[in-house]
């Protein structure tokens, strides 16, 4: 059957160094495009076409982190004697925003956390209704607004990829 894995390293090798001569030769547009591949997808060249994964992973923690900086009066009201919070009616998990993350970072409220930031960074996918109800009215919302378009960015990404485009 011959050796997959020796093919694919060599024509990752190929891709990467067509990219390098780009930036040699002042293509610097196109460097950009390709640098972007290779990071996000590795071209869509076997496995590591799902590098995209760490990057969902990164960006996810990430946004999990920053809801410590989020003032507590601008998400919904906290209660320390019930489990949920309720925002419009309905019975929703606690983010704590606002609450320092080395408080919180083995409880539940930190799993909930990386759900609601990665139910911002998946861009079709609703893991919870109460994370669309959630208002964040500070500058932060700003970065979840840029997180909700990188998930886009990255599922257009990984469609590519899977697809075969990126490999041309």
């Amino acid at each position: 059957m011959g050796h997959v894995d020796i093919a694919e390293t060599v024509l990752y090798k190929g891709k990467e160094r067509e990219r390098h001569n780009l930036w040699k030769t002042g293509r610097f547009v196109t460097w950009m495009r390709r640098s972007c591949l290779s990071a996000v997808v590795g071209y869509g060249i076997g496995g590591r076409t799902f590098r995209v994964f760490y990057w969902v992973l990164i960006s996810t923690v990430l946004g999990a982190c920053l809801l410590s900086r989020v003032p507590q009066s601008e998400g919904p009201p906290s209660s320390t004697t019930d489990q949920f919070e309720l925002i419009d009616g309905k019975r929703c998990l606690p983010l704590r925003l606002g609450a320092p993350l080395t408080e919180i970072i083995w409880s539940n409220v930190a799993v909930n956390r990386l759900a609601f930031s990665l139910d911002i960074l998946l861009p079709i996918i609703e893991l919870d209704e109460c994370h669309d109800l959630t208002r964040i009215e500070s500058k932060w919302r700003y970065y979840y607004y840029a997180q909700a378009i990188f998930g886009f960015v990255l599922a257009t990404f990984l469609a590519a990829a899977l697809g075969g485009i990126t490999r041309k």
